[in-house]
């Protein structure tokens, strides 16, 4: 499958305001902003820093970005915290 038959694919089941999450045995659909705590030093923000996603969005190539502050940084930089 293309990467822009895949993108469809995502846009028709996603939105950008929210991120589906399995935790456990479950399937949890998160709505933005959601708070996720940061896993390496980037951006000027340190370990363990908390943030707010505001979108989720998918690359061209397919690579997951969470913006926060108006900015796309790759998705694996952060944890999600569900509580």
């Amino acid at each position: 499958m293309s990467n822009e038959k895949t993108l469809d694919e995502i846009r028709r089941l996603c939105d950008p305001y929210s991120i589906l999450v399995i935790y456990g045995k479950r399937l949890y659909k998160i709505r933005c902003p959601f708070k996720v705590r940061v896993l390496i030093d980037v951006a000027g923000w340190k370990i363990g820093d908390i943030k707010y996603v505001e979108k989720v969005q998918v690359t061209r190539d397919l690579h997951m970005v969470y913006v926060i502050g108006g900015l796309a940084y790759p998705f694996q930089v952060f944890q999600i915290l569900l509580h």
